[in-house]
């Protein structure tokens, strides 16, 4: 495939599920081009969860500039439209030092916004979204889900009563813009990044990919996860804000609190994160236009010849 990639303008996007070796990819590619990484993953964004979320380790991090890494604090709810803000500043700014913006993650919302743009929903208030939540919890997903038909007949349609998370999303953007859900889903996209995207895939073999993951989540365990997670808990954070979701979060505070023994929840992280990866691998297959794939686990320090020529 031909591709004019002009360094000033152009944007690389890597993308692929968990432990496929993004990370190791982008640091040869920002070698070569001259890069700086920003981060597209939705939780290695925050400074808590550095271990349990994978994020790029100290040596990775300084092997090559790395940005939007453990950036926020856990207290702070990060959505696709504040990551936009903060992404766009970072792009920006690499442009204006002659560099080359990297996009990396696994988070398919937060690539295909940066692609193709996202509807200009405001951010919803956090009081909100905890009213919203605990009169779901109440009333239950049947009385919400009829509530959602009457003022958004469009959304309640596609959706069931066990799918709270969009429920709950939809319900309140109506009730903070006075407006559906889906009347803004109609609108244009906005705040997609200007250039030529250079979209780099990394699908491996799925049994050696759910190996890794296996493998590496149990490194974490005795890895400082544990600690991690009990430092989390011992902020008393809301259980509605993202970081008290992330995967293998849920499983270790169930083993801190005695609900679980450790082989249990080493079991149920390791599970929990090969239905995340598939549902990665899903999704950039089938819906993530690429122009280079790698059908294999990337290894550090495994360098692709093309790409060398492709790039420079």
């Amino acid at each position: 495939m031909d591709i004019n990639f002009d360094r000033t303008q152009d944007v690389i996007m890597i993308a692929g599920p968990t432990a496929s070796g993004k990370t190791a990819l982008a640091i040869d590619i920002a070698h070569i081009v001259d890069g700086v990484i920003i981060n597209g993953d939705s939780m290695q964004i925050y400074d808590d969860l550095s271990i349990i979320t994978a994020c790029p380790s100290e040596e990775e991090q300084a092997a090559a500039p790395h940005r939007l890494y453990n950036y926020l604090d856990g207290a702070e709810a990060c959505s696709v439209g504040k990551w936009m803000a903060l992404m766009r500043a970072q792009v920006d700014e690499v442009r204006r030092m002659g560099k080359v913006p990297i996009l990396c993650g696994g988070t398919a919302l937060y690539l295909n916004a940066a692609q193709h743009g996202i509807s200009a929903i405001p951010d919803i208030p956090e009081q909100l979204h905890l009213q919203v939540t605990a009169e779901h919890r109440s009333l239950g997903g049947e009385a919400m889900l009829a509530h959602l038909k009457i003022i958004d007949p469009e959304i309640g349609a596609r959706l069931s009563a066990g799918d709270s998370q969009r429920i709950t999303r939809a319900v309140e953007v109506f009730r903070h813009t006075n407006r559906p859900l889906s009347a803004w889903q109609q609108d244009p996209p906005q705040g997609q990044l200007s250039g030529q995207f250079i979209n780099i895939s990394i699908l491996p073999d799925r049994a050696e990919l759910y190996d890794r993951i296996n493998q590496r989540f149990a490194l974490m365990w005795d890895g400082g996860a544990i600690e991690e997670v009990k430092a989390l808990l011992d902020r008393n954070l809301s259980p509605n804000l993202p970081v008290m979701k992330a995967v293998g979060v849920p499983q270790i505070t169930r083993y801190l609190k005695g609900e679980i023994d450790k082989d249990n929840a080493i079991d149920e992280g390791q599970r929990e994160s090969r239905r995340y990866a598939k549902r990665q691998f899903t999704f950039f297959r089938n819906n993530f236009i690429t122009n280079f794939l790698i059908d294999e686990t990337y290894s550090a320090r495994k360098k692709i010849d093309f790409f060398s020529k492709v790039l420079l």
